[in-house]
């Protein structure tokens, strides 16, 4: 099995299931999984996750995943709304946890997670074993 449906089917692990999905904008029949994702997206799959259960935060509801296959490289992205964590305080540390389990699982060179647009590294809550430079505060 592929590293990118490893790590997807991990992710889809955490979830109380895939509300919908779609590959390359087409509905995807059936339920999502690793092996159904990866073997059918020829761009980018959008999967709307039901509940997804971060570790030392717990549920957040109305999470997606983003998924864009960019020739041999994957890029996989969850989405959410700070306004359904209960505690954003915790959120930094959650995300971290799980980046770094799956990268250690899976083999993944590069990961990072912040504020739109993340790719922008002064909105990143971290880039890789290194926090910052935003922090979430309790509201």
């Amino acid at each position: 099995m592929a590293v990118a449906e490893r790590l997807l089917d991990d992710l889809l692990a955490r979830t109380s299931g895939a509300c919908s999905a779609e590959i390359d904008g087409v509905p995807l029949a059936g339920p999502a999984h690793g092996r159904a994702l990866v073997g059918a997206i020829k761009e980018f799959a959008w999967v709307r996750l039901g509940t997804f259960v971060l570790p030392g935060l717990g549920p957040v509801a109305n999470v997606a995943l983003r998924v864009l296959h960019l020739g041999a490289v994957w890029d996989v992205e969850l989405n959410l709304d700070l306004d359904d964590v209960a505690a954003p305080e915790l959120l930094t540390d959650a995300l971290h946890e799980l980046a770094q389990t799956l990268a250690e699982r899976h083999d993944v060179a590069c990961y990072y997670a912040g504020l739109e647009p993340a790719i922008d590294e002064d909105t990143r809550l971290f880039t890789g074993p290194v926090r910052g430079p935003i922090h979430l505060s309790a509201r």
